[in-house]
């Protein structure tokens, strides 16, 4: 699941439980989201809502970004935000447990 607010949730769906949970260093609200079948590990597809329509690939396993697509910004501002690959950080649970790495 993505949210306006940046957020990335994971859920396993055997136990109806989240799994892991990112926000988006960035802020960029996560528009939509598609699972990526084809790679070795898990993975998903983040539309992110920035100036340069970025489109990430995230390995859910590791929270890492794996490739970064993007339109040819127009504006030196523009220029300057596209070199900057999306990172993803823990997030907290409701409970206030930390959702990636708990056991």
């Amino acid at each position: 699941v993505g949210t306006l607010g940046g957020g990335l949730l994971v859920y396993d769906l055997r136990f109806l439980a989240p799994w892991k949970q990112w926000r988006v260093a960035s802020g960029s609200a996560a528009l939509s989201m598609r699972t990526a079948n084809f790679c070795s590990s898990p993975s998903v597809f983040v539309a992110l809502d920035s100036d340069c329509n970025d489109v990430a690939l995230f390995d859910v396993v590791r929270g890492s970004c794996s490739t970064l697509f993007l339109t040819e910004p127009v504006s030196e501002k523009q220029k300057e935000a596209a070199v900057s690959v999306p990172t993803l950080l823990q997030a907290q649970t409701q409970a206030g447990v930390s959702a990636v790495g708990a056991s």
